[in-house]
C-alpha cells in the first residue's frame, strides 16, 4: 500500500480550504434597472435585453457610449433606444460630426427629451407631441397607438409624432397616418428617427403585453436597413439609471462549511491512507456541493433601502418619458426638478 507523507496531505487539505475561503469573500457588482429602463442590460419587461440578445448572434454588437466612437474602427452602426438619462452638449457634437463625415451610421429609436441635443446638432427637429388612442376610454390603454412598417401593423406604447423635417423618408406610420420613423441623409451619413422605444423593450418584443402582436420582426427590420452595411453596432449602454448592489458567493461559504468538519481530522490519519481512499474521502466531503449550490446555508443580511431614496430618480424618468415642459412655454424643464417639485406636494400632503 502506497502511503502519503503528512506534508502532502496537509498540502492538499491547506489548499482546499484556502479556495473555499477565499471564494467565500469574492463579490459582485449587479445594476439594478427601474421597470421603464430600455437599457440593453436590462433582462426585465421595459428593458431592450432580448433585442440586443437577437442582434448580438449575427452582429459584432458592443455596449459603448459617444466617446468610444473615435477608438473603433471601420464602418459603424452607434444605436441609442429609449436613454433616460440626455445626451450632453460634447456628446451630441461627438456623434453629429461622425454622422456628417460618414464616420457613422445613426440610429435613434426615443420618445423622451434625452436625445433632443443630438437631433438639433444634427438640423433635424426635436420629438413632436404624445399621440394618444382617441378610440380608448381609459384603463392605460390611451397609450397603446397602432403602427404599420413594412405592411405589419404592431402597437407602441407612450409614442410621439416625428416632425419631419427636410426629404425624409417615410419608414413606418402610426395608425393616423403621422410618421412614425423616419430615414435621413445628413451630410455623408445616414440617420433613422424612430420616435418610440417600446418596440425594442422586452414586453412588446417578445409579444408578452396582453395579447398584443410580438414587435420583434418590425424590430430587427428597421435595424437591418442601418446594419447591413456596417462592421460594428455600438449600442450605447452610457445613459440608463439603475442603482448598484453587491452580491457576494455567500454558497462558498456554506460549502467551506459543511466540508471543514469533514476535512478537519484527515491530516491525522493521512499517513496511513493510500491515493485512492484519500481521492474519495476528499470527493465525498465534497459531495454536499450540489445541495449547497441550489440552498445556500448561510445567506448574507439583505441591506434594507428605503423606496424614499429611489423616488426622486423615478419620478424624473417618468417625467423625461413623457417630455414635460414649462407651462406656456416651448423650453423643456429638468425632469429632476419636474421630480422634486412632485414629491415636495406628495410630502406635504
Amino acid at each position: 500500500m502506497v502511503r502519503i507523507p503528512r506534508t502532502v496531505a496537509l498540502t492538499i487539505i491547506s489548499l482546499t480550504l484556502i479556495l473555499f475561503v477565499v471564494g467565500a469573500a469574492v463579490s459582485v457588482e449587479t445594476q439594478n434597472y427601474p421597470w421603464l429602463s430600455t437599457s440593453p442590460s436590462n433582462t426585465g419587461e421595459g428593458g431592450s435585453y432580448w433585442f440586443y440578445r437577437d442582434i448580438s448572434r449575427n452582429n459584432n454588437v458592443v455596449l459603448s457610449n459617444p466617446y468610444s466612437i473615435k477608438k473603433t474602427s471601420g464602418r459603424i452602426l452607434y444605436m441609442i433606444v429609449g436613454p433616460d438619462k440626455p445626451f450632453t452638449s460634447d456628446e451630441a457634437r461627438i456623434i453629429a460630426e461622425n454622422v456628417r463625415n460618414g464616420t457613422i451610421t445613426l440610429l435613434i429609436a426615443d420618445e423622451t427629451n434625452n436625445t433632443e441635443a443630438i437631433l438639433r446638432e444634427l438640423g433635424l427637429n426635436a420629438i413632436g407631441p404624445t399621440i394618444y388612442n382617441q378610440s380608448s376610454k381609459g384603463g392605460g390603454w390611451e397609450w397603446v397607438v397602432k403602427l404599420t412598417c413594412f405592411n405589419e401593423t404592431v402597437y407602441t406604447t407612450k409614442a410621439v409624432h416625428v416632425k419631419q423635417l427636410r426629404d425624409g423618408k417615410v419608414l413606418c406610420r402610426y395608425g393616423d397616418g403621422s410618421p412614425a420613423a423616419v430615414l435621413y441623409h445628413v451630410g455623408k451619413g445616414t440617420v433613422v428617427v424612430i420616435e418610440d422605444s417600446s418596440i425594442f423593450a422586452n414586453f412588446l418584443y417578445k409579444g408578452d403585453y396582453n395579447l398584443l402582436p410580438p414587435t420583434r420582426s418590425v424590430a430587427l427590420k428597421l435595424f437591418s436597413i442601418v446594419a447591413n452595411q456596417t462592421d460594428i453596432v455600438l449600442f450605447d449602454s452610457s445613459h440608463y439609471t439603475f442603482t448598484p448592489e453587491t452580491k457576494g458567493f455567500y454558497y462558498l461559504s456554506g460549502l467551506a462549511g459543511q466540508i471543514s468538519y469533514s476535512l478537519n481530522n484527515l491530516a491525522k490519519k493521512a499517513e496511513a491512507i493510500d491515493k485512492v481512499t484519500l481521492l474519495f474521502i476528499v470527493l465525498s466531503a465534497s459531495a454536499p456541493w450540489a445541495v449547497i449550490f441550489l440552498f445556500p446555508t448561510q445567506p448574507p443580511p439583505r441591506k434594507k433601502t428605503r423606496l424614499e431614496t429611489h423616488e426622486e430618480w423615478l419620478l424624473s424618468v417618468e417625467a423625461s418619458r413623457i417630455g414635460v415642459e414649462v407651462e406656456g412655454g416651448g423650453e423643456g424643464i429638468d425632469p429632476v426638478k419636474v421630480a422634486r417639485r412632485i414629491l415636495k406636494v406628495a410630502r406635504r400632503g
